[in-house]
């Protein structure tokens, strides 16, 4: 793969992952004051949230710019 077209894909890759991360960080699981913080069943509930929000959003921002990394690939060995 060409050194430009390897840059542009990090160019691309990079704003895509910062406005994945925009969009996670301005989504965060929060607890509500009117539920108690330190009951295990909440806590637990929470953690789960947390991980699961955690793995949605990297794998939003990641395998796009997998899918896009392997077809330039692909593309550039027929060209």
């Amino acid at each position: 793969m060409p050194n430009s077209m390897l840059l542009m894909w990090l160019l691309v890759s990079l704003i895509w992952a910062g406005a994945c991360a925009a969009l996670a960080f301005s989504s965060w699981p929060h607890l509500p004051l009117d539920i108690s913080h330190t009951d295990p069943g909440t806590l637990q509930a929470f953690d789960q949230a947390v991980a699961l929000h955690v793995a949605k959003y990297t794998a939003m921002a990641l395998v796009p710019v997998i899918i896009l990394y392997v077809g330039l690939r692909l593309w550039a060995r027929k060209n």
